[in-house]
């Protein structure tokens, strides 16, 4: 089992060693503050008093296996480092920055991963965010499915791709698990003999413009519409959803464009994970089909959040 040393046992230090502890790691804490040692050997934790800038600290960790230079004297980290570096490399080391300038400085020196506490928090926050906003959106979205009295029509583009095709069963499923139900239109053809086997081997029913009167859906929903090449403005709609923007504003009740992704099946799969929508194997083919289809397998434009839907939707598959 790992050794662990923690070097300066402020706030971060020390949840770091709570952390440690509940997990039975054997923990050594050194600092520089004679109270805080005292304070954290009245909670049983090894700890003791050290400058630990001092050459000699080096040699006081240097039977254990990950180091970590916690102090938020960045100064004394980075002393720390270039110490515990001269004996060897041997030990993982984990050293905390300030900003971007001494997380420089202090990978230079040999540390192994460098942490900046504020960029943690300010990403933690972030992504508090991103989880509110995505909830908020997914009620909302809910709101105005559940709003259907007859019947929803889902558009998809002209001569649809997978990610288009994709995007739209999995809103068609939404709104199925609402007890609404909603056909998948499409203009034009589909015309590509891959689309076309996408669609019969996944048993995806669309229904095409021609033959439907759209007076007759109540609830109308444009996905991936934005390249459709139709003029945007005639276009009348409820719900949004695209990853490219729009050119024309729409009046319409939801809508939810991101092009910081690269597919709309991504979109989609996020509000399939807010919603807690069991998938069956046919849609989350086709979401993961769409994701790789509009990245290249991964290699064009992929975002976190691409990789992160694709993982998602992998064992469903």
């Amino acid at each position: 089992m790992s050794t662990y040393a923690i070097l300066g046992c402020g706030s971060v230090g020390y949840a770091v060693a709570e952390e440690l502890v509940a997990e039975d790691k054997n923990v050594f804490i050194l600092d520089v503050d004679e109270g805080r040692v005292e304070a954290l050997r009245d909670q049983d934790l090894d700890a003791r008093h050290a400058n630990i800038s001092e050459e000699s600290v080096a040699e006081a960790v240097a039977d254990r296996d990950v180091i970590l230079i916690l102090s938020s004297d960045v100064d004394a980290n980075a002393a720390a480092v270039e110490h515990i570096r001269a004996l060897g490399d041997d030990q993982f080391v984990i050293a905390r920055a300030s900003d971007p300038v001494s997380a420089d400085e202090l990978t230079e020196l040999g540390a192994d991963v460098v942490i900046n506490p504020s960029a943690v928090i300010a990403d933690s926050a972030l992504r508090a965010l991103e989880t509110g906003e995505l909830e908020y959106k997914a009620r909302q979205l809910g709101e105005v499915i559940d709003r259907t009295e007859h019947r929803m029509a889902v558009r998809v583009h002209r001569s649809p791709d997978p990610d288009s095709i994709a995007s739209a069963a999995a809103l068609q499923a939404i709104a199925q698990s609402r007890d609404v139900e909603a056909d998948i239109v499409y203009d034009g053809e589909i015309g590509h003999q891959e689309n076309r086997a996408f669609v019969n081997l996944l048993g995806i029913e669309l229904v095409s413009r021609d033959g439907i009167d759209l007076s007759e859906y109540d609830t109308i929903a444009l996905l991936d519409h934005a390249k459709s090449g139709e003029p945007e403005a005639e276009q009348t709609a409820d719900i949004i959803v695209d990853h490219y923007e729009h050119e024309h504003e729409h009046d319409v009740e939801f809508a939810d464009i991101r092009p910081s992704v690269s597919a709309t099946s991504t979109i989609l799969t996020k509000y399939i994970q807010e919603l807690d929508l069991g998938l069956d194997q046919g849609v989350a083919t086709a979401l993961l089909y769409g994701i790789r289809a509009e990245t290249l397998d991964f290699k064009r434009d992929t975002t976190p959040a691409d990789l992160t839907a694709a993982a998602y939707l992998y064992p469903f598959a």
